[in-house]
C-alpha cells in the first residue's frame, strides 16, 4: 500500500473514531473531544486540517440526522391525526 493510501485510510479511521467519540461523549464539548481524538492519532502538523474535516463531517451528519428526525416527527403527527 502506498504511503498516500495508507495516510488516507488512517485519516478515515480517525474521522470515524472521532465522530463516534463525539456521539458517545455527548455531554462533553464536541471540539474538545475532536481535539483529543486527533492529538492521539495524527501527526502534529496535520492536526488543524484533520480537525477541520471532522468538524465539517460532524456538522453534515448533524444536519442530516436532524432532517431525518424532523421528517419522522412530521410523519408521526400526520398519522396520529
Amino acid at each position: 500500500m502506498t504511503s498516500n493510501i495508507r495516510r488516507i485510510c488512517l485519516r478515515c479511521d480517525v474521522i470515524k473514531q472521532a465522530i463516534h467519540a463525539v456521539v458517545t461523549h455527548a455531554q462533553d464539548e464536541a471540539l474538545t473531544v475532536i481535539a483529543h481524538a486527533v492529538a492521539d492519532r495524527v501527526p502534529e502538523p496535520d492536526h488543524a486540517a484533520v480537525q477541520a474535516v471532522i468538524v465539517d463531517e460532524h456538522q453534515c451528519l448533524t444536519l442530516v440526522l436532524g432532517g431525518i428526525v424532523r421528517g419522522l416527527l412530521e410523519l408521526w403527527r400526520v398519522r396520529r391525526h
